[in-house]
């Protein structure tokens, strides 16, 4: 036999081969060589294949044995896909050896190649596979990402992630596993041939625990809130779906207390707790939860602050700004002889017609005491101009800002009220007052109604927090409602009160130049506010006196600065 690289050309005589390509088909890995050699006698063909150009490292393909059939068919398999190979045909027999040209032939694209790299960062309910489409082989990767299954060699028929296309590497988080389970895990890549799935990797996650929780110190303690939280310091291997604090008035506090969420996850949080009752000791816990349960942590302890000496446990939003203020437990009363002021013993109180120059509770505006610029400026001073209670002698200013010490609770120190100066007290201005009657966006809707308390006409104030379960009130937030809609019992009005129901009773009004007469004590409430009107002063107004058929309450009323009307303050709450 003649090799066929000596490159003879020794044939019979007139007689040159004839080789002839009659296809090439291609396939991702593999090639399908045909052609036919044209000389009369036996001879032998092969087609050799090169990553080469110059047919170097190239193999040879096909049958050595010599042969009469001059048509040759070859496949080649175990190329790679969307690969450039070269190739020629090579024929000979014992007097020569012939090959053409060598050609240029490229495979098919094919489905992706794609592995699965690694498994890491396992939890009892979460792990991240790291993958890589190596290779699109020509066709575009549309979609990449990985499936899992408790069984061997998941494929997209079991439970799978999406993480884009394109080849690279890329990583994927798998959560909500379940604790100490054995998975399998795959990565998948698509693109016009089909779906390739790399190699198969396997992990146990593992055994969760319930989450390790601190709970933090009471801070910015004050009446009615407070400001707790904690820290979940380890989650326990599985996600923490909540945390937050519990509190109650007994130890241990749980969820079936009250409570309040502050997010998810590990790390420190705060909540603040609201609606407490004043001068009451809570009992504090934070709390966790995941998948296997919830968790507490120890128990912190802290008393809210004392009520205010003189104040009404109720509490009232006097803005949009939610900023909210205790009433006092009676009307003002000033008594000449010790120069003492002081709030009356019940909240329907008066001095009524026994007003005289040493026992008062209707005042002229702005009457403090404090030297005001007025002319009237003292709570004795009396007179019908209403200039002389202009304070620095101009009717714009209001009792705030520079002119607030002619207020009487910024001004006077009050008995059982602190007993102190300084601003502890003070009166709502004319917006406020019509904020507290009208505005306020209650939980109950309700915000007062009129009454007869302990035989006393008046209105009742009704706080933020009200429920109607606590005592049933007849037409409330009615301003054409009568006093006797609702006569309560002093036994009565008590529940409302500990409840922090404010009760404004109509104790009349004084004009004229004499304190000790002048009286007009006919069911009618006047309550001053801070805030001047024109040459008048806005107050409160109400009525409800069945007698007279006369039924109707206003909440800025302009009135004469020089008559005497109630005095109810007000302690701001921070």
């Amino acid at each position: 036999m003649v090799c066929p690289s000596c490159h003879k050309d020794n044939l019979i005589s007139g007689n040159d081969p004839t080789i002839t390509e009659k296809s090439v088909e291609t396939r991702a890995t593999e090639i399908t060589f045909k052609w036919t050699v044209d000389y009369p006698g036996m001879v032998s063909s092969v087609v050799e294949i090169s990553q080469h150009e110059d047919m170097s490292e190239a193999t040879r393909h096909g049958s050595e044995t010599a042969t009469n059939d001059k048509s040759f068919t070859v496949t080649v398999d175990g190329l790679n896909a969307h690969s450039t190979y070269y190739y020629h045909y090579v024929v000979w027999n014992s007097y020569f050896s012939k090959e053409t040209e060598a050609k240029a032939v490229t495979t098919e694209s094919n489905v992706p190649k794609v592995a699965t790299l690694e498994v890491k960062d396992v939890t009892s309910t979460t792990a991240t596979v790291t993958c890589e489409v190596i290779d699109d082989y020509g066709s575009e990767v549309t979609e990449r990402g990985v499936c899992w299954s408790t069984t061997q060699d998941p494929t997209l028929e079991y439970n799978h992630i999406n993480s884009g296309e394109g080849v690279g590497t890329y990583s994927i988080t798998l959560s909500e596993l379940q604790t100490g389970m054995l998975y399998h895990v795959r990565a998948y890549a698509k693109n016009s041939k089909g779906i390739a799935y790399g190699n198969d990797l396997h992990f146990k996650t593992g055994d969760s625990e319930i989450p390790t929780v601190t709970t933090s110190t009471i801070t910015d303690i004050e009446w009615f809130s407070a400001i707790g939280g904690g820290e979940v310091t380890d989650d326990g291997d599985a996600t923490v779906t909540e945390r937050g604090i519990c509190w109650s008035t007994s130890p241990d506090p749980d969820l079936s207390d009250s409570f309040a969420s502050s997010g998810t996850g590990t790390g420190a949080f705060t909540v603040q707790m609201t609606e407490l009752a004043v001068g009451t000791t809570y009992y504090v816990r934070a709390y966790a939860i995941n998948s296997i349960g919830t968790s507490y942590g120890e128990p912190q302890s802290f008393t809210t602050k004392p009520l205010p000496q003189g104040a009404i446990n109720g509490l009232f939003t006097i803005n949009s700004n939610n900023d909210r203020v205790l009433f006092s437990k009676g009307n003002l009363q000033y008594s000449k002889s010790s120069n003492t002021w002081k709030f009356a013993n019940n909240q329907w109180s008066t001095v009524g017609n026994a007003q005289d120059d040493n026992h008062r509770d209707l005042f002229g505006w702005g009457t403090s005491g404090w030297i005001s610029g007025a002319m009237c400026y003292r709570p004795w001073d009396v007179s019908t101009n209403n200039a002389d209670y202009y304070p620095g002698g101009d009717y714009h200013n209001d009792l705030t800002g520079n002119y607030a010490q002619a207020d009487w609770g910024v001004f006077c120190p009050i008995s059982n009220g602190g007993n102190q100066a300084g601003g502890i007290w003070r009166t709502l201005t004319k917006e406020e007052w019509i904020y507290v009657f009208n505005l306020r966006d209650t939980p109950s809707g309700l915000r007062f109604a009129k009454a007869q308390v302990n035989g006393v006409d008046g209105v009742i104030l009704l706080p933020d927090d009200w429920s109607a379960s606590i005592f049933g009130l007849n037409s409330v937030n009615s301003s054409g409602a009568f006093y006797n809609t609702n006569p309560l019992s002093s036994s009565q009005w008590t529940i409302l009160q500990q409840n922090g129901a404010v009760f404004l009773p109509a104790a009349g009004y004084r004009y004229g130049n004499d304190i000790n007469y002048n009286i007009v004590a006919d069911s009618r409430g006047y309550y001053w506010s801070s805030s001047s009107q024109n040459s008048l002063a806005s107050s409160v107004y109400f009525t409800g006196s069945n007698i007279y058929d006369d039924a109707s309450l206003n909440p800025s009323q302009s009135h004469y600065r020089s008559n005497g009307l109630s005095v109810r303050l007000v302690y701001p709450v921070e």
